[in-house]
């Protein structure tokens, strides 16, 4: 069932009884829903998860009587991902704290850029994360699903037929613990960790010091894609042609078909697959459902009272760090 996922928030929500955390997790997904719908699992490294993933199906013979069977056995490979430590330092100045009549409400509000911050950054690192770019970074999904000709992810990368450089791409993931999660490392704990270092001095460039409340937040991360199958890029979506969505001459990629194919390509498709998207990307989803008769992409009130768009039952959830231009897949 849908609702029988693990997420980030799940964690929090148990960890927290006040609601902090799981206020905190909003603030990090508000504009980044992936992180919100992330399915989680422990590592088994101290760093990362290791994990068995099928190469190739075993065959099969069909054997006459008085015949000999010559099938063969799958092969397997082990996959190893790694976490990322994300950190972030929030100060307040002592009189502000002092001052307010909820000391702790205060700073979390004034913390809040620091968290918001620290969500949008892993959200990055999920789609376009790079140890190449960043030692200390994880690969994110680009770096699997980068080419239609790539062995195993290739045949799981749909292009719509974009051109240049100010392209977007469509996300369409299964989460669960055999085919997509999360993860965080072994012997740390889940989630979002904060710490109240209390009142100190800084010191200022200048010399001078500053008496100020400082929380220190962290958050151990990962993703595994133990099932290549399970995840769905469409790539090379024309930004620029996005605008006529839903006009009469409406120039834009064939996103509904596209999004039809990714989800027949998907085996076995559970209910915890999301689309994910940019604003430009999904609001052209949105022009699509009020100006077109279409009974395949509806739209629904949800309980924040934001109308989310969803195609066929998938909900299209709302990545703005997919809002930056992508080169041409090929």
């Amino acid at each position: 069932m849908a609702d029988s996922k693990i997420t980030w928030k799940d964690y929090a929500s148990q960890k927290d009884a006040n609601g902090m955390a799981a206020k905190v997790i909003d603030i990090l997904a508000e504009r980044n829903d992936i992180i919100d719908d992330m399915f989680v699992v422990p590592g088994n490294k101290e760093y990362g998860l290791q994990t068995t993933q099928q190469a190739t199906d075993p065959t099969v013979t069909i054997r006459g009587v008085n015949e000999g069977a010559t099938g063969t056995k799958g092969t397997f490979k082990q996959l190893k991902v790694e976490a990322a430590l994300f950190t972030a330092l929030g100060l307040v100045d002592k009189e502000l704290v002092n001052a307010a009549e909820d000391k702790a409400g205060f700073r979390a509000n004034v913390n809040r850029p620091y968290i918001g911050a620290m969500g949008k950054k892993l959200a990055y690192q999920l789609f376009k994360g790079s140890k190449a770019d960043d030692a200390q970074a994880f690969n994110g999904l680009e770096t699997f699903y980068s080419s239609t000709s790539k062995e195993d992810f290739g045949d799981y990368v749909l292009t719509a037929d974009g051109t240049g450089t100010d392209n977007r791409s469509i996300w369409l993931i299964d989460w669960g613990e055999d085919s997509c999660c999360a993860f965080y490392p072994k012997n740390t704990e889940v989630g979002l960790q904060h710490k109240d270092y209390g009142e100190e001095l800084i010191k200022l460039d200048d010399g001078s010091y500053w008496p100020a409340y400082r929380d220190l937040w962290e958050w151990r991360a990962g993703i595994a894609v133990r099932n290549y199958k399970k995840v769905i890029r469409i790539a090379n979506i024309d930004a620029s042609a996005l605008s006529a969505a839903g006009q009469t001459s409406d120039t834009s990629a064939d996103l509904l078909n596209l999004m039809i194919e990714a989800i027949e390509t998907i085996p076995d498709l559970s209910p915890r697959a999301r689309f994910y998207t940019g604003r430009k990307v999904k609001t052209a989803f949105v022009k699509k459902a009020i100006n077109k008769t279409n009974a395949f992409l509806t739209m629904e009130e949800m309980a924040n009272k934001r109308v989310s768009p969803a195609f066929l039952g998938v909900p299209i959830r709302l990545c703005e760090v997919l809002d930056a231009d992508e080169d041409l897949v090929s």
